[in-house]
């Protein structure tokens, strides 16, 4: 069990130190949730969805592709959900298995859809009134998932608990936001040069397509850790509390 995490302040370089430490000795685990969640959902999308469905509904096809492209990134939730669940039992120096870490996901996976759509309303609706307050409440709202997970709120509950936590601490958090989407985009924008270089949209094509999106979401991953090791440090110290079973 990671003593320091509950009892010590984490510089960034030890919150990316510890994330990385939890990833690697995770990551069998992290790799088989990605892939049975990510891989039969882009292999559906790449291959059924804009295969032999495109061709089906026609002019049809863009109000139903935006109908099931929300019923896939529900889906994908269960991967998020799997690997927040897997850092804090790491944490906690408790055994895991893949089958008990999918049946964790799915028990929450209801809050986790619920949370999220209180959350894209209440955030959408302050973006579009104004920029500033919508970012603002995007850094206090940042942990409201891995709270869903990990301590069983829901809703509004989720987002106020988050808001608790990321108070007083805005701008290193942000600051840390930031940091990551560099990361991510060191990430992403090989894979979408390497995917608009190919001038053949084929089956080569698409399976260069699922293959390089399957591994972006293993390599994003990692991001997921560092919000939850951050989420870790944050809370236990707050609340004063030696971690508790995620159960």
């Amino acid at each position: 069990m990671n003593t320091t995490i509950y009892t010590e302040k984490y510089s960034l370089g030890e919150i990316l130190r510890q994330s990385w430490r939890y990833f690697c000795s995770n990551f069998w685990l992290i790799l088989a949730v990605t892939l049975i969640v990510y891989l039969p959902t882009y292999l559906f999308e790449g291959f059924i969805l804009y295969g032999a469905w495109a061709k089906w509904f026609g002019s049809r096809f863009n109000l139903f592709w935006e109908i099931i492209r929300f019923l896939l990134i529900f889906i994908r939730f269960i991967a998020s959900i799997a690997v927040i669940y897997i850092i804090e039992t790491a944490v906690l120096g408790k055994s895991i298995t893949l089958r008990g870490t999918m049946q964790f996901s799915l028990s929450r996976w209801g809050a986790y859809i619920g949370t999220f759509i209180l959350y894209s309303i209440f955030l959408g609706g302050l973006l579009l009134l104004f920029i500033i307050p919508g970012i603002i409440f995007f850094v206090y709202w940042i942990f409201a998932f891995n709270v869903v997970v990990l301590r069983g709120l829901i809703g509004k509950a989720a987002l106020d608990y988050s808001r608790d936590i990321v108070r007083g601490r805005w701008k290193k958090i942000f600051g840390i936001f930031l940091l990551t989407i560099l990361m991510g985009l060191s990430i992403s924008i090989p894979i979408h040069f390497i995917l608009q270089s190919e001038s053949h949209y084929g089956i080569s094509y698409r399976m260069l397509w699922v293959f390089l999106n399957t591994l972006e979401n293993c390599c994003f991953a990692f991001f997921t850790v560092v919000e939850t090791i951050l989420f870790l440090n944050l809370d236990y110290r707050k609340n004063h509390i030696f971690p508790k079973n995620p159960h």
